[in-house]
């Protein structure tokens, strides 16, 4: 039986072009509505940082950043371009407790399988400390498939699933909300943003 990661394999093996696909990419819908909830110079932690971009938006306006990503191609150019060190790290592997004062998993936690999801989920709730925010975004909907543009397995997220999570991972919703995919070329795709607060 296979133990090999697609998601890991395809952004290992595609890390070049992933991150000149993504590294200017305008800021994403969730950027705003999380600074204005964790303002500068909280210690944000970038859960699945990829190419840094964010991690960049984030340092220029005055954060202090740590970051990780499960590709270690990837986390090796974000490094480069942010100046930071990037962690090699899976969700489900973190063991950080009440460390930041927010977590920021742009598009990223969405690539668990749902029956493992719950459980990155917890870890990146333990991570925050109490009053924190955690910004998340997914691809909407209640189904796993895999992306039309890279075939990447994804797990899709609507409002009822994820208010399920809140409860046990001490969080309460601050704004969901679901907007239209910016890009041309994946109109009509829905994104389900989300931020939330630690108790």
């Amino acid at each position: 039986m296979s133990t090999k990661n697609p998601v890991l394999e395809y952004y290992n093996t595609h890390a070049d072009t992933f991150f000149q696909e993504t590294v200017s990419l305008s800021q994403p819908a969730g950027m705003e509505p999380f600074t204005s909830l964790c303002p500068a110079p909280a210690h944000i932690l970038d859960a699945g940082c990829g190419s840094g971009r964010d991690s960049m938006t984030f340092l220029k306006k005055g954060y202090t950043v740590t970051a990780f990503d499960g590709s270690k191609e990837l986390a090796a150019r974000a490094s480069r371009y942010t100046g930071l060190t990037v962690h090699v790290l899976n969700f489900l592997d973190l063991d950080w407790t009440e460390q930041f004062d927010g977590v920021w998993a742009n598009a990223s936690l969405q690539h668990l399988p749902y029956s493992t999801l719950p459980k990155g989920f917890l870890r990146l709730a333990q991570a925050l400390r109490t009053g924190g925010i955690m910004g998340l975004s997914f691809k909407y909907g209640t189904t796993e498939g895999r992306s039309e543009q890279r075939g990447i397995p994804y797990s899709g997220m609507d409002e009822t699933r994820l208010r399920s999570l809140l409860p046990t991972a001490s969080l309460r919703e601050e704004k969901i909300w679901v907007s239209e995919d910016r890009r041309k070329e994946r109109k009509g795709a829905k994104w389900l943003h989300a931020m939330l607060s630690k108790y």
